[in-house]
């Protein structure tokens, strides 16, 4: 395919200036300049978290009967969200990624304003201390902003870490917690109490680690305790709901021990469940201002009050916490002909809805400097539009070029062939959008001609001749890029990635892909307007004879990789394309995927688009209860209007 190298040049400037390299939070003194760090975004301290033995856990319970106080009269019921919803709610998402302290945007630390103080005489929890006078501020943790209740959380355990010693009893100290902080002067350690009775068998320090939880839970639900949200928290250990269906596992299990097979497929069932009970635990305290990690900080507390794990140390709660400190949800960014962008598009036209966006994973692994996802849309007329989804292959040091470049190479050798072809409703629309690669391909005498044989004609170069020009494009690409940048690398598979997209004109849209990711393509099957159908679309893949995923590399030799499929506009109700970062939430069938379509398409743009959002952040985020993988995850909805 020819090219011109000036007009890669405007890409190649755009790739430049998308690296963005993300730098660590850096640790400073416990307890100090809290909101320097929650404003130095980064990747942060790497999560240091143990693992509970769940089935030892269960073992080392001892069974026993007890009444469980009846908390009605003090506390509102509180009804647990339906586990296969997703814990945002479209009505209650906000779409921003960060939430900024109420009275102070330049210090996220906890706020203590001078005001009127209050003395304080009511009696302390029994410590043995002199009792003392406490001043208090008037403003209390319920009216604590997030990033507060976060730099809070954070100063506390770094207190108790560094002011009571390994084998001192927290609890005792309680008095010396409230001077340092007055605004846990109401935390009532009745509750404490109670949760402690659920669990027999305190080993060492282990009492002092639910003590630190607790307070934890406090401060992140302002003002509220495990037990008002969670009633297996003041339940014996040997009657919760997961004990309870852990222990009848562990007797089925023992029954068909001699069917290796049948015992593998339980555990399975077993450690999906729960997931699916951690989710709906971890759901009711989900909040729409939570910030980054607030989906593992609260399933930990789900480990210590429900699954009674009680080895969270204050240490290891101090590093969480300083970990996610001065992070922040990044959707990706760079520049693009001397123009800034983000990857986020929302696009609601006459015939179709589109809103794609791709957040930064927060997990912490090797050459993950920032995100190689990449997603596009663009409208070339009000009827032909493309909407692409790229997943640079991570373990490649330069995939994040090579994802935008593949985008690009997509978006330009398509709107070439438009506009050399005047497929497109007003002739000049082509050179517009295509700047100078357009002309490239311009002819001089355009004839248009708006029939079946020339949409055939595409519809046979979109399957046959597509891949070609698009590989040699992304080459030419990154191969410019290396020069540009004085990269190293000894070959392509450096800049490799995948590539997915949806191409929808008058005619007919064709759906392609090289490598994974989720493609789904939900049908009009019959009458009216529910959906009626749906089905996956895979890059070839059996899983036997090749291991390994597709990528564009792989365009090169076998330009066929990138399989393309083709419908009528009319007989489709939504396209679902992502990467692999939101591969747990969406699921791997088609009933789950139709699901979702259905849970999306529901509701109003402006409601979805935030919804998408809130999704793709969680995934992007490192927790199991919510799927959240910590990689970079991309999200791309298409909703067709009928």
């Amino acid at each position: 395919m020819d090219t011109n190298k000036d007009m890669k040049t405007d890409i190649l400037q755009d790739i430049s200036s998308a690296t963005e390299d993300v730098n660590p939070v850096q640790s400073g003194a416990a307890g100090e300049n809290c909101g320097a760090k929650a404003q130095d975004a980064g990747n942060g301290v790497p999560l240091e978290q143990s693992s509970a033995d769940l089935a030892g856990c269960v073992e080392n319970n001892v069974a026993g009967e007890q009444e469980i106080r009846n908390y009605s009269t003090n506390m509102p019921e509180v009804t647990l969200c339906n586990v296969e919803n997703i814990v945002v709610d479209a009505d209650s998402i906000k779409a921003q990624n960060t939430v900024e302290p109420q009275e102070n945007k330049e210090d996220c630390a906890y706020i203590q304003p001078e005001q009127k103080q209050v003395q304080v005489t009511d009696e302390v929890y029994a410590s043995g201390d002199e009792q003392t006078s406490v001043a208090v501020p008037e403003k209390s943790v319920s009216e604590y902003a997030f990033a507060e209740r976060n730099c809070l959380a954070f100063d506390t355990v770094a207190f108790i870490a560094e002011n009571f010693e390994r084998g001192s009893d927290y609890v005792a100290g309680y008095r010396r917690l409230v001077n340092k902080f007055p605004v846990l002067k109401e935390l009532n350690l009745q509750y404490f109490e109670d949760i402690c009775r659920s669990i027999p068998k305190f080993v060492g320090e282990q009492r002092n680690n639910v003590y630190v939880a607790f307070v934890l839970f406090y401060i992140y639900t302002s003002g509220k305790y495990p037990q008002q949200y969670w009633s297996d928290a003041v339940v014996p250990a040997a009657q919760t709901e997961y004990a309870l269906v852990r222990a009848l596992s562990k007797q089925l299990s023992a029954a068909i021990a001699s069917e290796s097979n049948v015992q593998d497929k339980l555990e399975s069932v077993m450690k999906e469940y729960l997931r699916t009970i951690k989710r709906k635990f971890v759901s009711v305290l989900m909040r729409n201002d939570d910030g980054l990690g607030m989906a593992n900080i609260y399933e930990m507390l789900w480990d210590v009050f429900v699954n009674k794990y009680c080895n969270y140390n204050v240490m290891l709660w101090k590093r969480t916490i300083d970990s996610y400190l001065g992070k922040t949800h990044t959707v990706r960014h760079g520049t693009y002909n001397s123009v800034d962008y983000n990857c986020e598009y929302s696009e609601d036209r006459e015939k179709v809805q589109i809103y794609a966006v791709s957040y930064t994973g927060c997990q912490e692994k090797p050459m993950h400097v920032e995100c190689e996802d990449y997603c596009f849309t663009e409208f070339y007329d009000e009827d032909t539009w493309l909407a692409v989804s790229c997943d640079g292959v991570g373990s490649y040091s330069y995939s994040s070029i090579g994802s935008r470049a593949a985008a690009g190479a997509l978006s330009a050798v398509i709107g070439a062939y438009l506009t050399k072809n005047s497929i497109l409703d007003k002739e000049d629309k082509g050179d517009e959008k295509r700047g100078r690669l357009g002309k490239l391909f311009l002819c001089k005498d355009k004839k248009a001609v708006h029939d079946d044989e020339m949409w055939g004609k595409f519809m046979y170069y979109l399957q046959n001749n597509l891949a070609a020009d698009v590989y040699e494009f992304w080459q030419d690409t990154v191969n410019e890029a290396q020069r540009d940048l004085n990269i190293n690398a000894d070959d392509l598979s450096q800049y490799t990635t995948t590539l997915q997209f949806a191409f929808g004109c008058k005619a007919f849209v064709a759906c392609g892909r090289v490598g994974d990711g989720r493609f789904f393509v939900g049908k009009r099957e019959g009458a009216g307007n529910a959906s009626m159908g749906g089905f996956m679309l895979n890059d070839g893949i059996s899983g036997v004879t090749r291991p390994a995923v597709y990528t564009i590399e792989h365009l090169k030799n076998n330009p066929h990789a990138l399989q393309v499929s083709f419908f009528s506009p009319d007989e489709l109700d939504d396209i679902i394309i992502s990467s692999d970062g939101c591969d747990g939430y969406l699921g791997d069938g088609v009933l789950a995927l139709l699901a979702r379509a259905d849970e999306f398409s529901a509701l109003p743009f402006k409601d979805r688009c935030e919804k998408l959002a809130a999704v793709t952040r969680l995934c992007a985020e490192v927790n199991s209860a919510m799927y959240g993988s910590g990689d970079d995850s991309t999200i791309v909805h298409i909703h067709f209007k009928h």
